[in-house]
């Protein structure tokens, strides 16, 4: 067996708020009136200080406009900012720049408790629909069904094996049914490998889960009837799963064992997912998978690595390429599916890792690999154990390149998170420099030992998963204007500030103005929303709405917008 079951005391968890370093998301404009602009946001965390900055066509910052104290909580929020001062007739887009707070040390808060989680991600792509949405899989059902868990069927309000959705203030979002998660019936049956293995305590459904730079959603499989090594979900709809592999089981009656994909000439396209990584966006989009033949099986030649450029296809079904096998992981070094994990840098060269308590050449725990100039793979970079420091890489086999690629993020122990900055030479080769080593609380169910999987958001925070102490966790990195964590940043902005470009939709047009309003900033205390029927919501309805705005001064607006 796995693990204990939670205790039924614990039943009464809830999520708390926890440090983060804040941002905006969910940033939208509203009509233009004759002097100012509504400008809505949403903050994740409490801020320092939240400034709305106009952009010109030549990408110059025309105005900025500092917003009050009443703008800087966590949660949503409406700001009226006048626009005088800028051309009229001349389109600007907008941006939302938002400060946090320094930090001394690293804060760790608990998210939220799983049986079995095992993969991470969160889309940080500003000009998605979706950014800030963390996703993170539910790899096992809880053992007999129990109801001790919000992910399990028997609890009535989770569907098991699936992936789960947070919104960036780490709030569970339920799907269209009030339940939790997103999954597919096949995934719900047994294990393919549960008599091999010692029962479901050993044999893993879904394990990692990625979005693209243009938010594609992809979820890796293993150990699953269905035999499915990958699919990609709908960011629009995560009920709808399509395989991205094509072909036939062409070796498992022979076999016995191998639910590997095969094209019609009986060569290899894609096995079981032990782990993926995702690089790229468009046309150039690749995906790297890390093929298993039957499952969590602890044997060398049981686990391949090839590289698929899927681009913008859908489906992939002709024999993988021998060009593209990664040669020096591929049939070595990997040793187990449990604990293994792929992250590709920016360069689009690959990091591997795997968790072993005594790793040795045969075994190591991290390896880079490059492409050289005749477009073969090579290993540039290897590292067994940190035998000088008294660690051990990587417990959980948990590792995440930052969104801008200067630093990672893996264990270095038991309830260790390390930090480093990564630099590369012209070949691609990486050194790494640790920067910052935290230490996470203990305890099962309530601390973080192993590090399954690692994420990154938009504003620098981490969030990890262990599958043995069943948790969640968010993890705020210590930082100071000289130690800024790696997220992407606008140059020239203060180290501590994240800015958030609004989508082009939401551009405006300076209009003729016939009368100035010195008012900056005017707080808004409440919006309606009015269909033809005289329904009224908080939110809009489809079709025509009546907007019935007021504001803190006690003045109120009336506009109309169409949804």
């Amino acid at each position: 067996m796995k693990k204990s079951l939670l205790f039924a005391g614990m039943l009464a968890f809830g999520l708390a708020a926890t440090a983060q370093n804040p941002y905006a998301y969910n940033a939208s404009t509203g009509d233009v009136s004759a002097s100012d602009l509504p400008v809505n946001y949403s903050l994740n965390a409490a801020a320092e200080r939240v400034v709305v900055d106009f952009i010109d066509a030549n990408g110059a910052v025309a105005k900025s406009v500092e917003l009050g104290e009443e703008f800087l909580t966590a949660g949503e929020h409406q700001a009226l900012v006048a626009f005088d001062g800028l051309t009229t007739g001349e389109t600007y887009t907008l941006a939302i720049r938002v400060k946090g707070a320094e930090r001394a040390e690293a804060e760790c808060k608990l998210m939220d408790i799983m049986w079995s989680p095992y993969g991470i991600a969160v889309d940080n792509n500003p000009m998605s629909a979706n950014f800030g949405r963390m996703l993170v899989t539910e790899c096992q059902p809880s053992v007999n069904g129990s109801a001790d868990y919000f992910t399990s069927t028997a609890s009535g309000t989770g569907v098991g094996v699936g992936i789960y959705v947070y919104d960036p203030q780490l709030n569970r979002v339920a799907n269209p049914d009030g339940k939790y998660g997103y999954t597919l019936p096949e995934l719900q049956e047994n294990y393919a490998y549960g008599d091999l293995n010692g029962g479901t305590g050993r044999n893993f459904a879904l394990k990692k889960v990625k979005i693209s730079k243009d938010g594609r959603i992809f979820v890796g499989g293993l150990d699953v009837k269905n035999g499915q090594p990958l699919y990609e979900v709908n960011p629009d709809n995560l009920a709808e799963w399509n395989p991205i592999f094509v072909g036939e089981k062409s070796q498992l009656e022979a076999t016995g064992f191998d639910n590997s994909l095969y094209d019609a000439d009986g060569n290899f396209v894609g096995g079981y997912s032990a782990c993926f990584a995702v690089t790229g966006e468009g046309e150039n989009l690749k995906i790297v998978n890390l093929s298993s033949k039957r499952g969590q099986v602890f044997a060398y030649g049981n686990y391949q690595m090839y590289e698929y450029p899927l681009g913008t296809a859908t489906t992939w079904a002709t024999a993988a390429d021998e060009m593209d096998e990664i040669m020096p992981l591929s049939m070595q070094y990997t040793i187990s599916a449990q604990s293994v994990s792929l992250d590709y840098d920016q360069n689009g060269n690959i990091w591997w890792t795997q968790y072993r308590g005594a790793p040795t050449e045969d075994q190591p725990t991290l390896k880079h690999v490059s492409k050289n100039a005749d477009g073969e793979w090579e290993e540039d970079y290897s590292f067994v154990t940190d035998v000088e420091g008294g660690f051990t890489y990587n417990r959980g086999g948990g590792i995440a390149v930052s969104p801008d690629g200067s630093q990672i993020a893996l264990s270095k122990g038991d309830q260790i998170l390390a930090i480093c900055d990564v630099e590369y030479d012209e070949f691609g080769a990486p050194t790494l420099t640790e920067v910052q080593r935290i230490s996470t609380p203990s305890g099962n169910h309530t601390g973080i030992r192993g590090f399954n999987d690692i994420a990154w958001d938009y504003a620098g925070n981490l969030y990890a998963c262990d599958n043995g102490w069943e948790t969640l966790f968010c993890i705020a990195p210590a930082r100071t204007a000289n130690t800024p964590a790696g997220m992407m940043r606008a140059e020239g902005n203060d180290p501590l500030e994240v800015s958030t470009p609004l989508r082009p939709e939401f551009a405006f047009t300076v209009p003729t103005v016939t009368g100035v309003n010195d008012i900056a900033v005017k707080a808004v205390a409440s919006v309606e929303y009015v269909n033809v029927n005289g329904q009224v919501s908080n939110q809009p309805f489809e079709g025509v709405n009546v907007v019935v705005t007021r504001y803190a001064d006690g003045t109120k607006s009336v506009t109309k917008i169409v949804k």
